[in-house]
């Protein structure tokens, strides 16, 4: 297990999802010979869902801004409603 979740950290994969992706998805094969399917598990697959996937830089970069918007928007909104007792 313990590889398994390094490889999936080496992949750039989030362990926890990946594990219950694997947990989910092998079940509905278990009565079929034919064992293909196993090809899309891989951590190196392209076919994993996103969510199994760790957001890239560019992700995380626009959700910082995002949040960085919000809250200057908001000191800003608090400055000018005298919220806070002075500016910075």
């Amino acid at each position: 297990i313990y590889s398994i979740a390094e490889t999936a950290k080496a992949n750039n994969l989030k362990p926890y999802d990946y594990f219950e992706y694997l947990l989910t998805e092998i079940p509905k094969h278990l009565d079929v010979p034919d064992r293909s399917f196993l090809d899309d598990l891989f951590p190196w697959s392209p076919s994993l869902p996103e969510n199994c996937r760790k957001p890239g830089k560019n992700e995380v970069k626009q959700r910082l801004e995002q949040i960085c918007f919000y809250h200057t928007g908001l000191l800003q909104f608090c400055i000018g409603t005298h919220y806070l007792p002075y500016t910075f």
